[in-house]
């Protein structure tokens, strides 16, 4: 058995395998746009994957999706732990183990402080009891059921001052610089470009509410059959969230959509402003686990302190 790390440029010569990879050990078939999009256009310029290759073919995978963490207005090098893929004939033996412990000190060697996992029920077990991860939330879903209630004269909103701006053309500094006593992953124009609007596999919509160009709130949904979800929801002021609330909640009528989901931390000053608009709590729920690589401040181990958002976890579930 053979483990190694995977380079950028040797990235084409794995890509079928790792993709026959996915397919046998979470049942996905994902293009090879999407892996190429995910793994090499990050606009974060660092490439974590380490292979386990028996007989010269590839048997196991870790991958890590590098990110930067705002914490106390400074920007710090962190991860996204994608699951440890193993091929059923090799599992049970301490691959797992010996990946995960091969890319932990790859990540030190970089200077990595944080890596972040969102795992299900079935990974939840081993991250924190093997892999050192530590428990930091449970996650509701906050959903609203659109036959619950007639929503569409909620507040009476001024839906005119939405505009679509799903090139990310417009100005966003300002809500850079929004919930700044907040721990959140670091989105600048090019992220958010690369996660919403050059994802191969999804097609997002991003409503705004600017003055002149400058963005005061921002949500980006995705539609999925009769429900939608909100993967960013930001705002300057609540009453800007409402509005684009407003607008989603008419397009949502017109389109005869059942259900509206997010994530968003009761510790969220939008929390409220949803709570009102008749959002609950439901499943899933989602585990916000993660492992200091460097030390940090305990600050990081408190919920209260996050601003974690649907889009921060959804794709590393796959």
């Amino acid at each position: 058995m053979k483990l190694e790390f995977i380079d950028k440029q040797d990235f084409n010569k794995i890509v079928d395998e790792l993709k026959s990879l996915y397919k046998v050990c979470l049942n996905k078939d994902l293009s090879t746009e999407y892996f190429l999009w995910r793994y090499l256009n990050n606009p974060i310029d660092d490439f974590v994957l380490c292979i386990a290759r028996e007989d010269n073919k590839i048997v196991a995978s870790y991958s890590i999706l590098p990110i930067n963490i705002v914490v106390d207005n400074e920007i710090i090098k962190a991860g996204i732990s994608m699951p440890i893929l193993v091929k059923p004939n090799f599992r049970n033996n301490g691959l797992s183990f010996e990946l995960a412990i091969k890319v932990y000190e790859k990540l030190k060697e970089r200077n990595y402080s944080l890596l972040l996992a969102f795992p299900n029920e079935i990974y939840h077990y081993n991250l924190v009891k093997k892999f050192g991860f530590e428990d930091i939330y449970e996650m509701p879903t906050l959903k609203l059921e659109i036959k619950d209630k007639d929503i569409y004269h909620i507040n009476r909103c001024d839906i005119q001052k939405v505009d679509v701006d799903n090139d990310y053309k417009f100005n966003y500094s300002l809500l850079l610089k929004n919930n700044t006593n907040k721990i959140k992953i670091y989105k600048d124009v090019n992220y958010l470009k690369w996660i919403f609007r050059e994802n191969p596999i999804e097609k997002y919509n991003n409503y705004v509410v600017s003055k002149n160009k400058l963005v005061l709130a921002s949500l980006v949904l995705k539609k999925d059959k009769n429900k939608i979800e909100i993967l960013e929801l930001n705002s300057i002021d609540k009453e800007y969230t409402k509005i684009l609330l407003c607008k989603l909640f008419r397009d949502s009528i017109e389109d005869e959509i059942k259900n509206i989901e997010l994530c968003c931390s009761i510790y969220n000053k939008n929390h409220r402003v949803l709570e009102e608009l008749g959002f609950k709590n439901d499943i899933p729920v989602t585990y916000f686990t993660l492992k200091k690589i460097n030390c940090l401040d305990n600050k990081i181990n408190d919920y209260k302190n996050w601003c974690i958002q649907m889009s921060d976890f959804k794709d590393s579930l796959k």
